[in-house]
């Protein structure tokens, strides 16, 4: 954030006050301002770091599926941050989504189904994350519930797209 603000004191020719924008937006922009470029260039160093090891995780598997948060859904106002403190909020949505940000890091396709729980009647859900599509193609999937399908298409059985000239499906196939 702190270079999106950069560019925008810039462009109207003056210096952003913390008072001119939310206190996690300031508090983000202030962190960013005090992580020079040596130190900015070894953290993106290790989230590629951390993207190859996932890819070598990956060779073996095609999907992994994960819950889509770690605890039941949250009351609204849990991330909340208290006054003087912006980013105890961000930190508390963190832990709450733990499955996520790898592979907001890696570009890995992924989707997330929603469901609900059958003891609690809250609503929860699963998240899948594929291989790469530049190693081989995404496959659509079915995901399997405890109802009967409904409609024109219960009892149809699902099968792999590969559409779009060869491409996985969600993928341009415009020439390059």
């Amino acid at each position: 954030m702190a270079w999106a603000i950069a560019d925008w004191e810039k462009r109207l020719g003056r210096q952003a006050a913390e008072g001119d924008l939310e206190p996690l937006s300031w508090a983000l922009i202030e962190l960013g301002r005090s992580v020079n470029g040596g130190q900015y260039l070894v953290s993106v160093q290790e989230l590629q770091y951390i993207s190859r090891q996932i890819a070598v995780y990956f060779e073996g598997i095609d999907v992994l599926l994960t819950p889509t948060l770690a605890e039941p859904p949250a009351a609204l106002g849990t991330f909340d941050s208290p006054p003087g403190e912006p980013l105890t909020g961000l930190f508390r949505a963190a832990s709450y989504t733990p499955f996520t940000p790898p592979f907001n890091v890696t570009g890995q396709p992924g989707s997330r189904c929603r469901c609900t729980g059958a003891r609690t009647g809250c609503p929860s859900g699963c998240s899948s994350s594929g291989v790469s599509a530049t190693r081989r193609p995404c496959l659509h999937w079915p995901v399997s519930s405890s109802r009967r399908p409904r409609g024109r298409s219960a009892g149809r059985r699902s099968r792999p797209r590969e559409d779009r000239g060869g491409q996985p499906p969600g993928h341009s196939a415009l020439p390059e």
